[in-house]
């Protein structure tokens, strides 16, 4: 299930559903990425900031953003090569240290400021990839990871 601003999706306490954040650049690298997780894992639910609703303010799309990355079981932050993504630096700062075991950084490469991510993400215990695909690897066995232990929670 792909969620878009601004709509809800309310999370079921008894039954594990995978949900994952994709911030980054905004170009069409999303549509092929929504494809693949879900030929993986079909059940996941993807919160897609991508604002194709002509309406939403821009302070309705930020509470939004906000709200899919703090829920989100994995976050997945990626740069293109050839667009600067200001806000997901932010989003990074926001994210990335205190919820380290559940994101992934993805540089495409000849990003320019790549050697200055896979430094953060070394020191801080980020998962950092580069290529989309190797990106969405990272992600999906994530995912397989977090299901995995919470099954095997419940059994305890």
């Amino acid at each position: 299930m792909e969620i878009k601003p601004p709509a809800i999706y309310e999370i079921d306490p008894i039954i594990y559903t995978p949900t994952i954040y994709l911030g980054g650049s905004n170009d069409n690298w999303r549509t092929n990425a929504i494809s693949d997780i879900y030929k993986q894992i079909p059940t996941a639910v993807i919160y897609n900031p991508s604002r194709e609703q002509i309406g939403i303010d821009v302070a309705e799309q930020v509470k939004w953003e906000l709200d899919a990355q703090e829920e989100a079981d994995v976050r997945f932050y990626y740069f293109s090569s050839d667009i600067e993504s200001s806000i997901t630096f932010l989003e990074i700062g926001l994210f990335g240290g205190q919820l380290s075991t559940s994101t992934v950084i993805c540089v495409e490469p000849g990003f320019k400021l790549a050697v200055d991510l896979a430094v953060v993400c070394g020191r801080y215990g980020i998962e950092f990839a580069v290529g989309l695909n190797n990106g969405l690897t990272t992600v999906i066995d994530l995912i397989k990871n977090i299901g995995s232990n919470d099954q095997s929670d419940e059994l305890n």
